[in-house]
């Protein structure tokens, strides 16, 4: 995957996939959480971490607001643009990208952000990306933002 959006811009899930696909890998590879703040819902926000745990037991509320979840995003966004790429950083993390899921009802929708690959920076070890995370969608004033996830659930 290259970044480009799959859907006809006349398609409602061409909005969804630009909010949380393309904007969050380009915004992530930058560290511009500013740039997507407006694509989340505040209110109500929360983010389950799966622990690469397939049962829902082991599941962790490990981001019971959004600051939480934007700090844990801009040290990982840090900890990213830390290491040295031959090309394009955001080219290395939509090649390990895929979106199996993206369903929209109404004013409501779920997708499914999936990454397997292995992204091998000009210094220190790979980074191995083997894992997915399912966002919970709400259209709110004609814009789809996400209002929680469910992240780092093996694959």
């Amino acid at each position: 995957m290259s970044g480009e959006n799959p859907y006809a811009p006349d398609d409602e899930r061409h909005a969804a996939y630009a909010m949380a696909v393309v904007r969050d890998v380009r915004a992530f590879v930058t560290g511009d959480w500013a740039s997507i703040e407006g694509d989340f819902i505040e209110q109500g926000f929360f983010g389950l971490d799966a622990r690469g745990e397939g049962n829902p037991a082991a599941w962790r509320l490990t981001y019971p607001t959004l600051a939480s979840y934007r700090d844990r995003w801009l040290e990982q966004s840090a900890l990213y643009r830390a290491r040295r790429f031959a090309g394009d950083p955001a080219a290395s993390i939509f090649g390990t990208l895929t979106v199996p899921t993206l369903e929209l009802d109404g004013d409501s929708g779920v997708l499914l952000k999936r990454f397997d690959g292995v992204i091998r920076p000009l210094d220190g070890d790979p980074i191995e990306l083997r894992r997915q995370s399912l966002f919970v969608l709400r259209r709110i004033g004609g814009a789809w933002k996400i209002a929680g996830f469910v992240g780092y659930m093996g694959l």
